[in-house]
């Protein structure tokens, strides 16, 4: 059973891909209740909409998802797991329910929120609801749930109550303390609240509008059509954990240097829209900031990236990173996280990385490449520019040095230079015989920038590129007209880009997961197998690379992805997890297990089961 669950957990979030679980695609009609649930102050929110029949003819995705090998594979996948779970015990009929309810879940539209947390009462001082959407069998569906706790969970002295609150006939059971209750709303829906007056509030924000915020950000982070909506307050879990970390000045001091360093503790709310449009799916999400963004947040510079300097970079890697970052900064930041390391890096480069390299660095680096199953090597090639050219020759000719002093006292390195277009190449090259020894490292001072790679050839191929050219990546159409060209964005470019070709990742890596067998991922005697995913020219075809690109906004920054296949906003799939990891418990062969040992014997317990 667990094993089966966490197949299809899998299976989600390989679909996700970039963004988390794909729930609510393709979406149905918006249902107003998922909005109206929201309470005003919470922790998180997060929802999802009713999945419809793919229309091929609305947009790529759609077109992509209608494929019947996709859809086939997919349903023989769910049926294989629902089948899994048919048998005569109580504790299988019991676990046989929570998967129903969990894949009924997954394809309805629902909310689930945390709007309060006592770190030093947990799990008893938990509020927090949800509204799951069931159907027209919401009511029969709720009695086999309250069968489930009256058989397996309450006691003689602790039993399932029946109470009215608010006109609605409503249940009760409080499991180790907490009070969790739960009804039939409208009809087709379940509610289900933690917490003392969670149900009363729940059932009240039913009969008013949505929350202001909510309607706010949803013209904000304006999506066609709405998905799935998340929204998590950073700043009040920094609260939360600051109460964690409470135990002396030392775990105090080393939590306050996280926040400083990450930059979380400016953080306040992150939120995350997704859904689809004529192009496909998109995904927009905002990190606000309190005040000025600080620690990684703050390495992102002002000025955003320039399509010219995409000038050299290959036309369709397979993956890339490109980000406009102040490497001063991402050298200081470096030096309150790891002093000694600095210290020491610096003591054998025989130099001042900041005062004899960053300084000398532009505010743009990137990194692309091509992986190769026979070399992982190849294919790649790192490129930082330079602010200042001569001062950056000068100051990495001292790192040169270091290196052929090395050389000198080690037969077992070679130094060697060639030249490409007017540009030499020095490649430090190790030994062929040794199977353990290190890649060739090759690099190069070119076009004001460094250059490096593990592969002289992909450097080579970089430095043949004509700037601009009909080889170059700024004349990938779909990569321009996303990142620079967004009609979600009014600014002249992004600060970071990330790009990932997920069809050439497919290419390579699943005929070698066909050679590693199905038993890998699928349980023996389960009614699906590595045989039944989608063939490869189905998963891949039409499907555009993901890019993700990062933006500066007012209020902090916002992320706009776009992708071909299905996927989510990061969010949602908390949600899912706890879901999927509270129908896929079997720990000693009872439910009442799970809910009465502690969370690491749980998992424990679950593992030597595996």
């Amino acid at each position: 059973m667990a094993a089966t669950s966490n197949v299809f957990l899998v299976f989600l979030l390989l679909l996700g891909g970039q963004t988390g679980i794909p729930l609510g695609m393709p979406p149905g009609p918006e249902d107003p209740l998922m909005y109206q649930v929201a309470p005003e102050d919470y922790l998180i929110f997060t929802n999802w909409a009713s999945s419809v029949k793919p229309d091929p003819a609305a947009n790529p995705t759609e077109r992509w998802m209608g494929q019947p090998a996709i859809t086939e594979s997919y349903n023989k996948l769910k049926t294989a797991i629902l089948e899994s779970n048919a048998s005569g015990s109580d504790v299988d009929q019991a676990e046989s329910l929570t998967v129903k309810l969990v894949e009924r879940c997954l394809s309805n539209a629902c909310a689930i929120y945390i709007n309060k947390v006592n770190p030093d009462r947990f799990p008893n001082e938990l509020q927090g609801g949800a509204l799951l959407t069931l159907g027209d069998d919401a009511a029969d569906l709720e009695k086999k749930l309250r069968g489930f706790f009256e058989q397996l969970i309450a006691t003689p002295d602790n039993k399932v109550v029946n109470k009215e609150i608010a006109n609605t006939s409503c249940y009760e059971l409080r499991i180790n303390g907490v009070l969790v209750k739960w009804a039939v709303v409208k009809t087709k829906y379940l509610a289900i609240t933690i917490g003392e007056d969670s149900m009363q509030q729940l059932l009240s924000n039913l009969e008013t509008p949505p929350p202001k915020w909510l309607s706010k950000l949803k013209t904000e982070l304006s999506v066609e059509r709405i998905s799935s909506i998340t929204s998590i307050k950073m700043d009040k879990f920094v609260e939360l954990a600051a109460q964690a970390a409470a135990g002396g000045p030392a775990a105090r001091e080393e939590f306050d240097n996280f926040l400083k360093i990450s930059g979380v503790g400016n953080i306040g709310a992150s939120n995350w829209i997704s859904g689809l449009d004529a192009q496909g799916f998109l995904c927009r999400g905002t990190v606000e900031i309190n005040g000025e963004p600080t620690g990684v947040f703050d390495l992102l510079s002002a000025e955003p990236m320039q399509l010219s300097e995409f000038g050299k970079i290959k036309k369709d890697p397979t993956i890339l990173t490109a980000a406009r970052i102040s490497f001063p900064k991402l050298i200081d930041l470096a030096n309150e996280a790891s002093p000694e390391f600095i210290e020491g890096l610096d003591a054998q480069l025989g130099l001042s990385l900041q005062e004899d390299l960053a300084n000398s660095l532009d505010e743009f680096a990137y990194v692309y490449g091509t992986p190769n199953v026979t070399n992982p090597y190849a294919g790649w090639v790192l490129g930082i520019g330079a602010s200042n050219e001569m001062e950056l020759v000068d100051n990495f000719g001292l790192i040169e040095n270091k290196i052929r002093e090395l050389v000198e006292s080690d037969n077992s390195l070679e130094l060697a230079e060639s030249k490409v277009n007017g540009q030499v190449i020095y490649t430090l090259e190790t030994q062929k015989n040794d199977f353990f020894a290190l890649p060739d490292i090759s690099w190069s001072l070119a076009d004001g920038e460094i250059l490096l790679s593990l592969d002289k050839a992909s450097l080579r191929r970089h430095l043949r590129r004509e700037p601009m050219g009909e080889d170059s990546l700024t004349a990938n159409k779909w990569f321009v007209d996303n990142a620079f060209h967004s009609p979600q964005m009014d600014t002249e470019g992004p600060l970071a880009i990330s790009s990932v070709d997920v069809a050439s990742l497919l290419k390579i890596g699943m005929p070698l997961l066909s050679l590693a067998g199905g038993e890998l991922f699928f349980p023996p005697n389960f009614g699906y197998s590595f045989a039944d995913l989608p063939p490869l020219e189905s998963l891949t075809k039409d499907m555009e690379p993901n890019i993700s690109s990062l933006y500066r906004t007012p209020k902090g920054f916002e992320v706009v992805t776009r992708q071909t296949y299905p996927g989510g906003s990061p969010g949602t799939a908390w949600a899912v997890l706890f879901a999927a990891f509270y129908a896929s418990a079997e720990e000693a062969g009872s439910a009442e297990l799970l809910i009465e040992a502690e969370p690491d014997i749980a998992v424990e317990a679950n593992d030597k089961k595996k």
